[in-house]
């Protein structure tokens, strides 16, 4: 998981004891992974695993200076004014949904989700992106409810086709697969994807056959090609490649 906001059973830890951190060497890591890494001390290792410790006050201030830093990055490069957003590239080769047009329980940032039955099949989005220009492209939105163990196990399908409607790809994987936040009750999902031409469309959709009577919610999808990064400013938050960075952190 990608460090985000502050961990909030950190404060029901019994101590402040040093962790013990252990990677297998044949184990491919994560860049977040790799960010936690960074932050421990190698104490030891074996032919099988390395053994870090991260102090505890490291683990607590990792996402202090989040919004800073993303700030600093987008100070090193040009960016545009796209589409009422601000877009490292020229194009509009991206796209964005806010869903503040629909009315939900909860949403995690705006005024409206994309709220439905969780049995039932919900496509979100069925199109190419307009002015396409890669082939390599990132997908991600915000899932709400997913503290709720059943919706992490819940399918993601992305279909891709061409011009003529003719499917090529299919992924379907547990929505857990590419869960890369946790937010209290809201997951951020990212997915990277190849299209074989950039005008080719897109299908998502997600569904859960394992429960009833329970409520998927969507929020702030974003479709970008992958080196194109994209932020804007909504109140005291900076949104940055769909990542909402309160400026207090």
């Amino acid at each position: 998981m990608e460090a985000y906001k502050p961990l909030a059973i950190i404060k029901d830890f019994p101590n402040r004891k040093p962790f013990l951190l252990i990677w297998r060497k044949d184990y491919p890591i994560t860049d977040a992974e790799a960010a936690l890494r960074d932050r421990s001390v190698l104490i030891d290792s074996n032919a099988i695993c390395y053994f870090y410790t991260l102090d505890f006050q490291t683990l607590i201030h990792m996402t202090d200076s989040l919004y800073n830093k993303a700030e600093r990055h987008i100070s090193k490069n040009t960016y545009y004014s796209v589409a009422g957003v601000q877009s490292s590239a020229q194009e509009h080769n991206f796209v964005i949904e806010h869903y503040d047009d629909k009315t939900a329980s909860k949403m995690y940032s705006g005024n409206g989700a994309y709220e439905f039955p969780s049995q039932y099949y919900l496509t979100f989005f069925d199109n190419n992106i307009p002015g396409g220009t890669s082939r390599e492209v990132v997908v991600s939105f915000w899932v709400g409810n997913i503290n709720q163990d059943v919706i992490p196990r819940g399918d993601f399908e992305i279909m891709l086709t061409d011009d003529q409607d003719r499917l090529y790809e299919q992924y379907v994987n547990d929505i857990g697969k590419s869960l890369k936040i946790i937010d209290g009750e809201w997951g951020f999902i990212e997915k990277k994807i190849k299209l074989n031409h950039p005008n080719d469309r897109i299908k998502l959709t997600v569904w859960n056959d394992e429960i009833s009577g329970k409520m998927n919610i969507i929020d702030e999808l974003l479709i970008r090609p992958e080196g194109t990064d994209i932020f804007y400013y909504r109140h005291d938050t900076l949104v940055y490649n769909n990542r909402f960075y309160i400026r207090h952190n």
